[in-house]
C-alpha cells in the first residue's frame, strides 16, 4: 500500500528552530537570497512564478551559506552519513484565481525509490502538497503547517496545490537511502 510510503510529522523540529528558519527565510532582515523562477512547475503554460533558493544541487554540491541553519531538519534522522542530494526552498505567492494543482513530478526520476523526499513547511498555508499513485490518483493531501514535515518515497508523484490566500514556503530535501531506511531511524531514536 502506497500510503505506507508517506509519513507526516508535526513539530518535526522544536519551536525555536522553526522560528529561526522562518525568520531567516521570511523575516525583515533581508539576509536570505531568493531568486525568481518563471514557473515553479517547469510547465510554462501554467504560469506559476515563484522564488527559489538552492541550498544543495547534485551538480555543484552546497550552494548556500544558510545550509547549517536548516540542517536540524535532517538531523532528526539519526543515521550517519546522510547525503543531501538536492535541497531547495520555494516561496510561492497566493493566486486567488488558481483552480488546479501544479504539474505532478518526480524530483529525481532516475533514482526512483532509492531516495527519500522531505517537504518541510516553513509557515502555515493553504497550498496543499498532493501525492499520487502510479495511475495519477490522489492518495494523500497534506496541508502546510509550520514545523510539519512530510517524508515520502522518491518514487511517488507529487506536486503542490497553488495557494489562494497565503504565501506558501517550503524546503524540499532529497536525501540518500530509501524511505523505509530513513523513517526507521526516526522511530528508532524517538
Amino acid at each position: 500500500m502506497l500510503k505506507n510510503k508517506i509519513k507526516v510529522f508535526e513539530n518535526f523540529v522544536d519551536r525555536r528552530t522553526q522560528e529561526h528558519i522562518k525568520d531567516m527565510m521570511l523575516g525583515d532582515f533581508r539576509i536570505f537570497p531568493w531568486y525568481f523562477i518563471k514557473d515553479v512547475t517547469k510547465d510554462t503554460k501554467l504560469g506559476r512564478p515563484a522564488m527559489q533558493h538552492e541550498f544543495v544541487s547534485m551538480e555543484t554540491g552546497q550552494n548556500s551559506e544558510h545550509l547549517d541553519d536548516i540542517i536540524p531538519i535532517v538531523r532528526k534522522i539519526k543515521r550517519p552519513q546522510i547525503e543531501l542530494l538536492r535541497v531547495n526552498a520555494f516561496l510561492q505567492f497566493p493566486n486567488p484565481n488558481a483552480t488546479s494543482y501544479d504539474t505532478p513530478h518526480f524530483d529525481l526520476p532516475k533514482l526512483q525509490d532509492k531516495y527519500t523526499i522531505i517537504v518541510y513547511y516553513v509557515i502555515d498555508s493553504d497550498g496543499e502538497t498532493v501525492i499520487f499513485d502510479n495511475k495519477n490518483k490522489i492518495i494523500q493531501k497534506i496541508k502546510p503547517k509550520q514545523g510539519t514535515a512530510v517524508m515520502f518515497c522518491g518514487s511517488l508523484l507529487h506536486t503542490a496545490h497553488q495557494s489562494k490566500k497565503k504565501l506558501r514556503s517550503i524546503i524540499n530535501f532529497n536525501i540518500n537511502k530509501t524511505f523505509e531506511e530513513n523513517v526507521k531511524k526516526i522511530y528508532e531514536n524517538s
